[in-house]
């Protein structure tokens, strides 16, 4: 894990009690159940005053590796997890010699990660497009 708190002098900061930002970087760390992940954290105008710290911005970013993914599945057989970042979805293998296969977008929801089938086939050949849609109560 390693932090940085800003471009200024931390003595400068320790003396004004304002730390512009603070980062928080943990890479391949385990996060809940969840391992091999790497984890951000920066967190903006912290100031200490009168016993207390206050933080006028915070936000995270963390990112699953492939490998993470596919442990998350490791209970069901025959199932990979690949990357395709020329079409910005995961896509999942499941059965033998992947049998069907899912190409699924994910796209952020608050702070759940929303995954949304783009499109599948069964033995290489498509499924019929309303088996891939979402009804909008998800």
């Amino acid at each position: 894990m390693t932090a940085g708190i800003g471009a200024k002098p931390a003595l400068v900061d320790a003396v004004t009690r304002r730390i512009p930002a603070v980062t928080i970087s943990a890479p391949s760390t385990t996060l809940c159940q969840l391992q091999d992940v790497d984890a951000t954290a920066t967190l903006t105008g912290v100031r200490r005053s009168r016993g207390t710290t206050t933080i006028q911005h915070a936000s995270a970013s963390i990112v699953l590796t492939q490998r993470t993914l596919a442990g998350r599945l490791s209970n069901y057989q025959n199932v990979t997890v690949t990357p395709d970042p020329g079409a910005g979805t995961l896509v999942i293998r499941l059965g033998p010699a992947g049998l069907l296969q899912v190409h699924e977008q994910a796209r952020l929801d608050g702070d759940t990660i929303q995954l949304s089938p783009s499109s599948a086939s069964v033995l290489g050949r498509p499924c019929p497009r309303p088996w891939t849609r979402r009804s909008p109560a998800g």
